[in-house]
């Protein structure tokens, strides 16, 4: 099985980064900088586990760059799995207005149609389906147990329809009231807007930050809650504090699940309308499924 979570940890001795499998720190691997080490880790874990999509999660967390400094601090984690779900039911169905023709996005309302679901890989509580202008992030039941009353309150979970014969159940994970994605002002981000519906998706550029999303701190509760949902309303992920992941991890229902940092930025710099380039996807020649 590929996209397995390794629990990993590093220090740093002297000038170099050790990093290791918490579980065989025999497994290991050194370089002048933590993001060499952990490279030559992610060739030593694929050759021991055969796995090239492995990902590994670092307890402490990774030393922050330059430019994280600052947006990291709150500990914000977006909690997803790391494979794919296939999907085999239509989508035009699951909004009243059907789907955009050149971004596949949806418009207007969700309805109350289920979405269907087939192959979840095993061995992960979290999964995916993402096409141009849509995206879906799923929750298992065991998943959902862990979450405590107030948290699951936070949340509109819909269950999918599987596969028969599939064992466990999932559920699509829909925000009340999302906190939104938001760019960083005059820092470098990707992205497109559809030039037919308005659909926009954009993310923070990897290449000046190790995280590519982030919210205003301004539309966060204070204290902030220990786990909310993130992005848009249809599509939303779970975000957590950094304590209450570690309160979970390890146990049944967090198989497979990426922490993925999550910025915080002030409102000073939030920008939740970037600029961006319009698309008209289906004209481009890309393919989209208006099913």
């Amino acid at each position: 099985m590929e996209g397995r979570v390794y629990n990993c940890s590093w220090e740093k001795a002297g000038n170099r980064f050790k990093v290791w499998l918490t579980a065989e720190p025999k497994l290991g691997a050194e370089a002048d900088s933590f993001s060499e080490a952990d490279e030559k880790l992610w060739s030593v874990l694929c050759d021991r586990f055969v796995d090239g999509e492995n990902f590994r999660e670092y307890e402490p967390p990774p030393p922050a760059s330059k430019n994280d400094e600052g947006y990291l601090a709150d500990g914000l984690v977006t909690l997803v799995g790391n494979s794919a779900a296939e999907r085999i039911g239509p989508v035009k169905p699951l909004f009243t207005n059907g789907l955009c023709k050149e971004c596949g996005a949806g418009l207007g309302e969700r309805t109350d149609a289920v979405l269907e679901v087939g192959f979840i890989e095993s061995g992960f509580d979290s999964t995916f389906i993402i096409r141009s202008g849509l995206s879906f992030y799923l929750y298992s039941e065991d998943f959902l147990s862990l979450l405590k009353p107030d948290e699951l309150a936070r949340f509109v979970w819909r269950s999918v329809r599987r596969n028969k014969g599939a064992r466990k159940a999932f559920y699509e994970c829909v925000g009340l009231e999302a906190v939104p994605f938001v760019a960083i002002r005059n820092q470098a981000f990707s992205g497109w807007e559809c030039g037919e519906c308005g659909h926009r998706v954009y993310g923070i550029s990897r290449k000046g930050f190790s995280f590519s999303q982030a919210v205003s701190s301004a539309n966060l509760n204070q204290p902030i809650l220990s786990c909310f949902p993130v992005g848009p309303r249809f599509g939303a992920q779970v975000c957590a504090t950094r304590d209450r992941w570690l309160q979970i991890r390890g146990r049944p229902g967090t198989r497979g699940i990426v922490p993925g940092p999550l910025g915080v930025v002030r409102p000073s710099e939030a920008d939740s309308s970037p600029p961006l380039s319009k698309r008209f996807l289906n004209k481009e020649g890309h393919r989209v499924s208006n099913h």
